[in-house]
Formats: structure tokens, C-alpha cells, sequence
């Protein structure tokens, strides 16, 4: 009875073993100013990380999907390591790299199968969206702040990006207060548009009808124009990772017709961006109400 209990023991053990050595383990270490490596390339499925402190302070590592979090480790004392086991699905990816001023490493994710697209990756979306449209209101703030005498294009961009984005807050198109300027209007403008962009959500069904809309304006102001082309760009950037995970050709799709429209901005270019943008806009409504 007890030889039997012994081999019972030592098979467990072993295959416990042999099962945690189908699980790839990658090591990095963190800095004071970065990740060693800076780029890390991993298949799909779960995966160790087994990260070291080699800072002078303590830290935390996270896996990031843009905005969203998708693992991380806490606390990792100096001169220590901690482990953390993973389960990937494939697409690009963001790690933390110690410091928040230090540069973010990059984690790719490949093998063969088929993305099911998650709630998650829809609130991810809109969430990075709206983080975008707080980061533009603060920099309008903090020109304001400052000299304000001229208007740079910098300073465009950003006025106009969140000016033609406002409807996708139920709020209807506000006056113009940048081209000419109206300081004190322009200044009540923007702390209002500060309020609102961090207060109140912004839905994927909010966004995608407005850029879908944006799209469809013929806009001969160069202002209005700038801020429509940021949008449209920003949309691209944010919802290409997605798309990579979902269908190689369609993030390739979406980046070559955007490049098209830059290229040719006429009509007919402008409708086919417009329709590849539709389409992959209506997949991810279909999963946002499935």
C-alpha cells in the first residue's frame, strides 16, 4: 500500500513537471530607464514571465492592451524577482518598463487561431478614445496657461479634434472661438470641454456614428479639416491592434486606405476609406450587442 502510495506521489510530481515545462518562461529585467529586452516576441497561449528588479526602487511590470491592463506584478523589491503566468491571445501588446516617463516595451503574440473579440476590447476602444480627447483638452489648458499669442498647429489639432467630436457627446457643434480668437470665451470653452470629456462616457455606438459621420462632411475650413483627419487617424490608431488580432488584411485594409485618402483626398478616395471603416465598424457593433 505504501509502494503505491509512493509511485501515486512521484507520478503526480512528475507530471506536474513535465507540465510546467510545456509552458514557455520568459525572463526580463527591469532598469532604472528600461526593460531588458526592449522587445519580446511569444506564441500564444500561457506564458511565465519571470521579471527581476534590477532598479533601485521598488516597481511593478504590467502587460498592457493600449489603455486596458491585461496582467501585471506588484511590488517587486529591489534586487528580486517575482513570476507571473499568462494566458495570451495573439496581437501587439505594451509593457511597462519600471518609471511612467520611461519608454513602454513591446510584447508580440503570435500563432494560429481564431480571435474572438471580448467586451473588453470594445470598452478599450471607446476608453483609450476618450483618453485621447482628455490628453487634447489638457494641452488646450495648458496653452491658455501659458502666452497663448499664437496659435500653432499643434494647438489646431487639438482644438478641432475635440470641437468636431463633441456631438458624439450629445452636445451640439459650439461656436468657434480659436479662428479669430476670443480669449475669454475660448478660455470658458475649453474648461467646459474639460468637464465634460472626463465626466461623461463615451460608448463605442457614440463614437464610431460620429467618425462614420465625420466622413461623410465636405469641409473646406483648414481647421475643421485638421481636426476631422486627427479623429479619423486616431480611430485607425486605436482600433488596429483589434483589428491585427481579428484579420491580418483587414488592420492592412484599414491602414492602406487611410494612406490612400491622405494621398488622394478626393471623393472617391474618401468613400472607399469611408466603407472600410463602416465595415469593420458594424463587426464590432454586432459583437458590442451580441
Amino acid at each position: 500500500m505504501k509502494r503505491q502510495l509512493l509511485t501515486l506521489g512521484i507520478t503526480s510530481l512528475v507530471s506536474i513537471a513535465v507540465h510546467a515545462q510545456d509552458i514557455p518562461q520568459v525572463h526580463i529585467a527591469v532598469t532604472d530607464k528600461k526593460c531588458e529586452p526592449m522587445n519580446l516576441e511569444v506564441p500564444t497561449g500561457k506564458v511565465q514571465f519571470i521579471i527581476k528588479n534590477k532598479s533601485m526602487r521598488a516597481l511593478e511590470w504590467e502587460i498592457l492592451n493600449g489603455v486596458m491592463v491585461v496582467a501585471e506584478r506588484e511590488n517587486i523589491a529591489p534586487g528580486f524577482y517575482q513570476k507571473m503566468t499568462v494566458n495570451l491571445e495573439a496581437g501587439q501588446y505594451q509593457t511597462t518598463c519600471g518609471l511612467l516617463t520611461n519608454p513602454h516595451g513591446t510584447l508580440t503574440v503570435s500563432g494560429e487561431h481564431e480571435y474572438r473579440i471580448k467586451a473588453q476590447d470594445l470598452i478599450a476602444i471607446a476608453a483609450e478614445y476618450k483618453f485621447y480627447l482628455i490628453l487634447q483638452t489638457r494641452q488646450l489648458q495648458k496653452w491658455l496657461d501659458g502666452d497663448a499669442t499664437s496659435v500653432s498647429d499643434s494647438v489646431k489639432q487639438a482644438y478641432y479634434s475635440v470641437k468636431t467630436m463633441l456631438p458624439a457627446y450629445g452636445q451640439p457643434s459650439p461656436k468657434d472661438y480659436l479662428q479669430p480668437m476670443a480669449r475669454a470665451q475660448l478660455k470658458q470653452q475649453v474648461t467646459a470641454w474639460q468637464t465634460l470629456v472626463r465626466q461623461k462616457t463615451l460608448s463605442l455606438m457614440q463614437l464610431n456614428t460620429q467618425l462614420s459621420d465625420m466622413l461623410l462632411q465636405n469641409i473646406s475650413d483648414d481647421g475643421q479639416s485638421q481636426g476631422i483627419d486627427a479623429n479619423v487617424m486616431k480611430w485607425v490608431d486605436v482600433v488596429t491592434p483589434l483589428a491585427k488580432k481579428i484579420d491580418a488584411q483587414t488592420a492592412q485594409a484599414l491602414t492602406d486606405q487611410m494612406q490612400s485618402w491622405h494621398e488622394h483626398p478626393d471623393k472617391t478616395h474618401q468613400q472607399a476609406f469611408r466603407k472600410q471603416i463602416r465595415q469593420f465598424m458594424q463587426r464590432l457593433q454586432q459583437e458590442n450587442e451580441s
